[in-house]
């Protein structure tokens, strides 16, 4: 795996050699335009203080709803987790025969 040293010294997954910390980006696709899923940070609350993570179209994102109707956004981790689950679930199950 590439790594890289940040400024601090310690040791980080280098982003700009193609790694994510995010599950998704780079697996899914936009089911209407087929353009790439990115993440999106949206501040929430009253304060606005806290930071939800969720997924996305990112030609809805940049181009807007001419290049992409598609502007539905869902929760990082109950996105993760139902993924995920869906994986195990394949994994554990024998092969059909």
């Amino acid at each position: 795996m590439s790594r890289h040293r940040d400024l601090g010294g310690e040791e980080e997954l280098s982003l700009i050699r193609g790694h994510s910390e995010y599950l998704l980006p780079g697996f899914v696709q936009c089911k209407q335009c087929g353009g790439a899923i990115r993440t999106f940070h949206e501040k929430h609350g009253a304060a606005r203080r806290r930071v939800v993570r969720k997924y996305g179209c990112a030609t809805h994102d940049t181009r807007g709803a001419a290049a992409c109707a598609n502007r539905v956004k869902l929760r990082q981790e109950i996105l993760n987790r139902a993924v995920l689950d869906a994986i195990r679930e394949l994994l554990d199950c024998p092969e059909p025969e």
